[in-house]
């Protein structure tokens, strides 16, 4: 079974800064595998990975602040432990080599 299912890409008529992207890693050494609604709708799912063999650290940026993240499985559940994390316009993840992580933010 093939589970890739390509890009999608959704246009908005916006002006200003919403006319601009809404989220995007700094340095660009992570790669975003999605960037979705909850599938509980409560939130919005950021989810990373790192392809290299180092640890890597970048900073997911945001049009608009979030008022808070927490890391979550890759089902979307709560890990048992996981404090939310300040909101912001900035998210700094640090990733160990070949490790995906996945956040449910709020806005």
């Amino acid at each position: 079974v093939e589970y890739h299912s390509g890009v999608r890409v959704v246009a908005v008529q916006a002006a200003g800064e919403e006319a601009g992207t809404f989220a995007r890693l700094a340095r660009g050494a992570l790669v975003l595998s999605a960037l979705k609604r909850a599938s509980d709708g409560n939130g919005l799912i950021l989810r990373v990975y790192n392809p290299t063999d180092s640890e890597v650290e970048d900073t997911c940026e945001f049009a608009v602040a979030f008022t808070s993240a927490v890391e979550v499985n890759h089902a979307e559940e709560d890990i048992a432990g996981q404090q939310p994390l300040r909101g912001g316009k900035k998210l700094a993840i640090k990733l160990p080599p070949q490790k995906i992580r996945t956040y449910r933010l709020q806005f």
